[in-house]
């Protein structure tokens, strides 16, 4: 896992969206990787709004686009950019709480090491078909800049690839915080359930409640300074999602009836794969409010002891609510209906292309 997650942290410090990097399990900062990441920093934000004005012109030239949405382009633009500009002023605060986060997560792996307590299985397969939908969608669009034979569109294709690359590697970061939490509150139920079969009243049996105690506080009060931090990235990155997503559906009904060619399918797995990155960070977070607050029915049963008892009261009036910016709660019934709107605008948009075209008109 540890691997893993520094491939990711060494690809956000090649893109400029951070400025430390891992070595031996800790996240170290240099005064080179600093030049680096603000030298990339000023780069993409000085080049990116020249080169989205040029690309914008060549999407208005296609003739699949609808008149109607010949502003389309130029906001979702502006809005990548403020994104990208928000989030790179940002970093030393993301960072500072990364930090912490690795610290924290280097204890609970000593912890989990020395009771001899393994991942889940389920958390396993998350983070695993994270990463290889963030490597998959960096991949590809760098790939794109291989088929460019001038050397300036080449440098413009680059800099607008770290820009979506960037945009890929927040909800990334986003999710792999959560993931490291939700460990940490699955280590809490696993160490609570082993206490339900020991002897208490004793010394240790105290100190153990009280270790368990300030974990599970630690990590509730990590997952609101994630959620603060990251709540106005993840708003505008889902709105964001939600145009490209409305616009590739109702691309994809263009052509739904064109030959398959290399293309089409890169363009299908691209949305296909989009929109499961969105739903694994929603499913990260309802996976965590589980864990922190988990029905420990076991627990309950028969006698329990007087600590056990407080703490069990504290945990049931500590639910965790991850709501972005504090307008909805982030879950997978959110993704459900995020998904039904999408798929209905595209059809909107469709319907209004049929509308307008020559072969079909309204009566």
């Amino acid at each position: 896992m540890e691997g893993l997650m520094g491939i990711c942290n060494g690809y956000s410090l090649l893109i400029g969206m951070t400025s430390y990097r891992l070595v031996n399990g800790c996240l170290q900062q240099t005064r080179l990787t600093q030049a680096y990441a603000i030298v990339m920093n000023i780069l993409t934000i000085g080049f990116l709004p020249w080169i989205y004005v040029n690309s914008v012109r060549g999407i208005m030239l296609v003739s699949w686009m609808p008149r109607l949405l010949f502003l389309t382009p130029y906001v979702i633009s502006l809005f990548n950019y403020l994104v990208l500009v928000y989030t790179l002023v940002l970093r030393f605060k993301r960072d500072s709480m990364l930090v912490d986060l690795q610290n924290l997560s280097r204890q609970l792996n000593r912890k989990m090491s020395k009771s001899g307590v393994q991942i889940k299985p389920k958390l396993r397969r998350l983070l695993y078909l994270k990463s290889f939908i963030f490597a998959y969608l960096c991949l590809i669009s760098f790939a794109l800049v291989l088929d460019i034979d001038s050397g300036m569109r080449i440098l413009e294709a680059v800099i607008i690839n770290v820009e979506y690359s960037i945009r890929n590697a927040i909800t990334y970061s986003y999710f792999a915080s959560f993931w490291q939490v939700s460990i940490g509150f699955d280590y809490v139920n696993h160490e609570l359930e082993k206490l339900a079969c020991s002897e208490y009243g004793t010394r240790k049996y105290a100190q153990k409640i009280r270790g368990l105690w300030d974990l599970h506080s630690l990590l509730s009060r990590m997952s609101h300074r994630i959620n603060r931090i990251f709540s106005l990235q993840m708003l505008v990155t889902r709105m964001d999602y939600m145009a490209f997503a409305i616009i590739f559906g109702y691309v994809g009904m263009l052509f739904i009836n064109e030959e398959a060619s290399v293309a089409r399918l890169l363009a299908a797995s691209i949305y296909f794969l989009r929109s499961a990155d969105f739903f694994l960070n929603d499913y990260i977070c309802e996976v965590t409010a589980q864990y922190q607050c988990q029905q420990k029915h076991t627990l309950t049963e028969g006698n329990i002891s007087e600590e056990l008892s407080v703490y069990l009261i504290y945990e049931s009036c500590m639910r965790l609510d991850l709501k972005v910016c504090g307008l909805f709660s982030v879950n997978v019934n959110q993704w459900l209906g995020m998904a039904g709107f999408i798929n209905g605008q595209s059809i909107l948009i469709f319907q209004f292309y049929l509308a307008s075209s020559d072969g079909l008109r309204i009566s």
